[in-house]
């Protein structure tokens, strides 16, 4: 039994070792065939090579032999001209492209200007002015300088020819052709839209009309928005709204202003029914009553195209005094703001200021204040 045993772990042994040496040998035979496929490839690579380089050689060869056999080609070369260093460039030619560049921009922006002229529907010189209203300009006053707003004193005494061009003013107003009734003794001071300068002018005038040794009255008949009192350093009073209010039942006496020789009546507190109080009687009975006392009487009013405060005023005085401010007055506001005073026109003003208006003029409640313009 033992030998048995034996022969079979023999047998059992040998068959692995058989079963060993078949694997190798398939692994083998799979190298074999993967090279055996390989070199397939390469072989037909090869011969397609093989074909072009035959078919180039032979056109290479027929190349050759069709050159050999031609006749050979000789050129002349002969010198026509020296080439010499140019002395500039032929592309760009900087100096016309400058020129070109500059005239189409010199037309350009003529035209430009000129379309702008036409587009621009502002006042800008004078002559715009009479162009509109048919009229001849007070005076010209040069815009101030700085961008604050400065005393009536300060304003008297600057170097910018501001007094200068108030006095035109004066000295047309005074010196002008009168009409039926003689010079204007009650003048209402007034613009087409708010912010133009008119109770800068207003209170201006009136200053340096005592330069003539005149009686001046000011009024500030601007209820909705008051300036003047401001612009003169004064207090608050119930002024011409207080007395307006009470229908002329209480005594209304002007104040003395701080320029020498001007009295004032002051606005007092906002009013909100501006129109009917200066449309009353007693309004009209004040203006009567300060003829016989004043020779001028100066009247700061409202923009005339915001409210009809300015248009009641001119049926009570003896003109109007317009006031533009250039490349900010409409041409169209200026002819509505002269058709509303058709009957009783006024040589208008024209003044050049630097910052523009807002299109609309608010005039505040009594209670948020006023500021004026």
């Amino acid at each position: 039994s033992n030998a048995l045993q034996e022969a079979r772990l023999e047998a059992a042994a040998k068959l692995k070792a058989a079963a060993r040496e078949e694997a190798r040998l398939q692994a083998k035979i799979a190298a074999a065939q993967t090279e055996i496929a390989a070199l397939d490839a390469s072989s037909v690579a090869y011969s397609i090579s093989k074909q072009k380089a035959e078919a180039t050689r032979t056109a290479l060869t027929s190349l050759l032999v069709r050159r050999a056999s031609a006749a050979p080609i000789s050129v002349a070369i002969q010198t026509i001209q020296s080439a010499t260093v140019p002395t500039s460039s032929l592309h760009p030619q900087k100096g016309r492209n400058y020129l070109l560049g500059l005239g189409i921009g010199l037309v350009f922006g003529v035209a430009l200007a000129s379309l702008l002229i036409r587009l621009d529907a502002s006042i800008r010189v004078p002559q715009d002015i009479r162009a509109v209203l048919g009229l001849k300009v007070l005076g010209v006053v040069p815009r101030q300088s700085g961008r604050e707003k400065r005393s009536a004193q300060e304003l008297f005494h600057s170097s910018d020819g501001f007094a200068d061009g108030i006095r035109m003013v004066r000295s047309g107003l005074m010196f002008g052709p009168a009409s039926e009734g003689g010079r204007p003794k009650a003048v209402v001071i007034t613009s087409a839209s708010p912010e133009e300068g008119k109770s800068t002018v207003a209170i201006s005038l009136a200053a340096l009309l005592t330069e003539t040794s005149s009686r001046v009255l000011l009024v500030d008949a601007d209820l909705r928005r008051p300036t003047c009192q401001v612009t003169l350093g004064m207090t608050e009073d119930s002024g011409l709204g207080g007395f307006l209010a009470t229908s002329g039942s209480a005594e209304l006496l002007p104040r003395r202003s701080p320029i020498p020789k001007l009295d004032i009546i002051t606005a007092g507190a906002p009013q909100t029914q501006s129109a009917a109080l200066l449309g009353s009687e007693a309004m009209e009975d004040l203006i009567e009553r300060s003829r016989a006392s004043y020779d001028w009487i100066i009247i700061d009013s409202p923009p005339a195209l915001v409210l009809p405060d300015a248009s009641i005023l001119a049926s009570m005085t003896d003109g109007i005094v317009l006031v533009c401010r250039a490349d900010v007055t409409r041409r169209r506001d200026l002819a509505a703001t002269e058709a509303q005073h058709t009957n009783r026109r006024e040589e208008p003003h024209d003044r050049r200021h630097h910052a523009r208006a807002p299109d609309g003029y608010r005039y505040p409640h009594p209670d948020e204040g006023a500021d004026g313009g």
